[in-house]
């Protein structure tokens, strides 16, 4: 099979080193990297599909490399043999890799059934009422806060520290918060996103046959986006290495941009660092014209960590600069250079539909587009897509709760016409579980 790659692209996925760090800007290859090495360790390395597992950041990215995979077509002797062979290869996000251990042994980990997962707002819903429960208001300990407090104490497998968003005094309060509603969470055996990654932890690091029989399954580890990963990913990692398994990750040290949910750029050196990673730069991008690639490097090229080779300028840099930059006083004038530049590269040949403005949130943007529409220039706005409501009378709490018995689908069941069960019957029925201290759901089932 001919492989479409450039040099730097070529050494990264034919490297025989047991672990490799690709290090690349945008528009460099990285996850083409990462499918074709997925696809050479197969065709030349005799590899088991079977035995290799891609890890991505989102489901989308995900979707994208198991694409690429299906796609991929070895041949023998001129014959393509096997076409779905890469469709074995195992393409997840860390959470949903993790999802899968946890509910394929989820009776070594002292769960009745497989547990369910939290969404969003049925966290938040079990948080107000705890909240509500010990008489605590909630501007005194935001919801929000807690939340983003919540994920980020378990995304860094910490216990939860002071918090400058909360005063001291309410340092007691909120691990008192945590603690219930973690004992909530067991009860009901069900657990949140970042709850998903700790259980897995605790599936590996606990119960060593088990953990045996995972890394054994397991001959390559491929990480994309690795600038990504969290504390609680990382200790994946390290959990699943050992002697037999071979390392490779890509990721760009400069593009980490969940900071806020323990992301970090360092676990790119402690990859190399703990497991003698080969670093491997890619430096030509397919997606952008060498002067702003040359712009932006020099930027990002003072950074503490840079790992990828500086592009070189362009040759008619001082003729034609890249990029411009104008200060302004404010939002109006702003408006008014916009409107000007449009209409020169216009009268300078180029079309409107060539033409693009980019803001960093959508308020800045009223002014602008007012502008430009009074300017006679044609503009089409792109607006988020709102998210779609919950539709009313929605059944799927009432079939989850039928058939797996969760607590915390009934008081979305009970958004349902209550015909059945009026306000003072679900009051009646908590009381009754409260005191007896079991589930709401089986208090239904007794006679």
């Amino acid at each position: 099979m001919q492989w479409e790659l450039d040099k730097s692209q070529r050494e990264a996925v034919e490297s025989p080193e047991r672990a490799v760090m690709v290090v690349a800007g945008p528009g460099t290859g990285k996850t083409r990297v990462l499918s074709t090495r997925a696809g050479w360790l197969i065709e030349h390395e005799n590899v088991d599909p079977s035995k290799i597992l891609a890890i991505t950041y989102t489901n989308r990215a995900a979707a994208e490399m198991k694409s690429r995979l299906l796609s991929f077509h070895p041949e023998d002797d001129g014959e393509a043999v096997r076409p779905s062979i890469a469709s074995e290869v195992t393409v997840a996000t860390f959470h949903a890799w993790a999802y899968r251990l946890v509910r394929k042994y989820y009776k070594a980990l002292g769960f009745t059934r497989e547990p369910i997962v939290f969404d969003d707002d049925a966290k938040e819903q079990v948080l107000r009422r705890i909240l509500a429960e010990k008489r605590i208001p909630e501007e005194a300990v935001p919801i929000r806060h807690l939340k983003q407090h919540l994920d980020r104490v378990k995304s860094e497998v910490a216990f939860p520290l002071m918090d400058p968003r909360f005063d001291p005094e309410h340092y007691e309060i909120v691990s008192d918060i945590f603690s219930s509603y973690q004992k909530e969470l067991e009860l009901r055996e069900v657990l949140d996103f970042s709850d998903i990654l700790l259980t897995a932890l605790r599936l590996l690091y606990l119960y060593p046959e088990i953990r045996k029989e995972i890394t054994g399954s397991i001959e390559h580890l491929l990480i994309d986006e690795f600038q990504d990963i969290n504390p609680a990913q990382y200790r994946l990692v390290e959990a699943l290495d050992n002697p037999d398994l071979n390392l490779f990750a890509v990721g760009d040290e400069d593009q980490t941009i969940y900071a806020f949910r323990g992301s970090s750029g360092v676990f790119i050196d402690r990859f190399v660092a703990d497991f003698g990673a080969t670093m491997i730069p890619l430096g030509s991008s397919y997606r952008c014209s060498n002067g702003i690639l040359f712009a932006a490097g020099s930027l990002i090229s003072r950074n503490s960590r840079f790992y990828q080779r500086a592009p070189n300028p362009p040759d008619d840099i001082h003729e034609k600069p890249p990029i411009g930059v104008f200060e302004v006083e404010d939002e109006d004038e702003e408006a008014r250079v916009v409107s000007k530049l449009v209409k020169s590269w216009v009268d300078s040949g180029s079309d409107y539909r060539e033409i693009a403005v980019l803001y960093r949130v959508h308020s800045l943007a009223d002014t602008c587009e007012s502008m430009l529409i009074d300017s006679g220039i044609p503009t089409l706005r792109l607006l988020p897509e709102r998210q779609r409501n919950e539709i009313s009378g929605d059944p799927l709490p009432l079939l989850r709760l039928a058939a797996i018995d969760t607590e915390w689908d009934w008081d979305r069941a009970l958004g349902m016409p209550r015909d059945r069960i009026g306000e003072l019957d679900d009051l009646r029925v908590r009381l009754a579980a409260r005191k007896e201290d079991i589930p709401l759901y089986r208090i239904l089932n007794q006679p």
